[in-house]
């Protein structure tokens, strides 16, 4: 992790071994559940733990699928270039991923609490993925409850791919190619 700036210190709060820094502005979203975010002077890619979207360009984890491009212009939607959001880390340091993204829960609202995971999940665009590593209670009970929610709505993917969702859920290794559309396995 790069050094932080004497004022991304201060903006630093840890608790109970986890980490919270911010507020820091969104940059740009780059699918729907990775943006990038300026910490301290420079763009760092956040990805969002606990959830997984389909892929809106095609690569080594699947194809390009029209729920992947709702999935980020719905993330798009919930943060516009400029909106300030919190990033919590489980643990004392923010950990990043084989790809050099910051693993995070991403906060967003005065609550302190509102997360674009659990709004992601609700809005049926990714059910709870556990790929880098189990969410805490508290995290853990909210995604599973916003995702009951969407499923039985039939919201987002759960229209259109409701095998996919549920099979990614059930994931703990990144998807090989896997197809969302269910008449496609």
């Amino acid at each position: 992790m790069q050094p932080l700036s004497i004022a991304a210190l201060l903006c630093w709060i840890i608790t109970l071994g986890a980490v919270e820094i911010g507020p820091v502005p969104v940059s740009r979203v780059s699918d729907g559940d990775t943006i990038v975010v300026r910490l301290d002077g420079q763009d760092e890619k956040a990805r969002l733990v606990y959830i997984d979207t389909p892929e809106s360009s095609s690569n080594r984890h699947g194809p390009e699928v029209e729920e992947g491009h709702r999935a980020a212009a719905a993330l798009k939607a919930m943060l516009p270039v400029g909106t300030l959001v919190r990033l919590w880390g489980p643990d004392a340091d923010l950990r990043r991923d084989v790809y050099g993204r910051l693993l995070v829960v991403v906060l967003i609202g005065a609550a302190g609490d509102d997360s674009v995971q659990e709004r992601m999940v609700r809005a049926g665009w990714t059910p709870l993925w556990e790929k880098y590593g189990r969410a805490d209670d508290r995290w853990r009970a909210r995604l599973l409850a916003a995702q009951a929610e969407a499923e039985k709505a039939n919201a987002g993917a759960w229209a259109t791919a409701p095998s996919y969702m549920r099979d990614k859920g059930n994931e703990t290794t990144a998807p090989k190619g896997k197809r969302v559309n269910d008449a496609n396995p």
